[in-house]
């Protein structure tokens, strides 16, 4: 009954897990769409009339980026527990395994684990450690496309010699860069390559104390 409900919960984590990759490669899209579009914005503007629409063009870009902004703290605010949930079940079942298969048999001196049990232990892992390198993967993929745009907006500054969608852009720019966008977890951590290293410097600082405490435990037993 107990592995039937930790199965369960686990599965749950699993597919919110990859409920929220597929939300993100979504935005990502759209964002890739936004950028898209705005590249091959045409800033030579002929009259008063074509400046004008350059402008209007723009204004929609803007609104558009706006809301993808708020769409994406939406989705990091939404998906933060589960997230959250998804790296600690992460963090705690691969210290464990890597506990039981490496680390324990190093210690009590006990080299009766065959290599199959090892790669059992290390199939075991592998998904919860995918999970977490796709998740982060695909949330830096998203803010990398965010900060595309404002490259974009940047080089379309440069071409511009109309006044009118010169401040417009300007304006889009300063709205780029005082908007970062960012995918957290409760404001606690954010969903990049650092929480990966992290999560492996968390593991590698949680054996050693493990280790120490068990091989002062087994010279104790030793010398009584």
């Amino acid at each position: 009954m107990y592995c039937l409900s930790m199965n369960i919960c686990h599965f749950v984590v699993a597919s919110v897990a990859m409920q929220y990759w597929i939300v993100v490669t979504i935005a990502k899209q759209l964002r890739a769409s936004l950028n898209a579009k705005l590249s091959g914005c045409s800033m030579h503007a002929d009259g008063f009339a074509s400046v004008l629409q350059v402008e209007d063009k723009l204004s929609r870009f803007w609104q558009l980026h706006v809301q993808l902004d708020k769409l994406s703290r939406d989705i990091s605010a939404f998906y933060s527990l589960s997230v959250l949930l998804t790296v600690t079940n992460a963090l705690l079942v691969t210290t464990s395994v890597i506990y039981d298969i490496i680390a324990k048999p190093m210690v009590i001196r006990d080299d009766r684990l065959a290599i199959s049990d090892y790669l059992r232990g290390l199939c075991f892992i592998f998904p919860y450690l995918y999970s977490v390198v796709m998740l982060t993967s695909r949330a830096t993929a998203a803010v990398n496309e965010s900060e595309r745009t404002r490259d974009i907006v940047a080089g379309l500054l440069r071409k511009s010699q109309s006044r009118g969608i010169r401040d417009k852009l300007r304006q889009f720019s300063i709205s780029l860069l005082y908007g970062v966008v960012e995918f957290t977890v409760f404001d606690f951590f954010s969903l990049n390559g650092s929480l990966v290293v992290s999560i492996v410097g968390s593991i590698t600082a949680y054996l050693v104390i493990i280790l120490q405490f068990q091989s002062e435990e087994c010279t104790s037993q030793d010398e009584s």
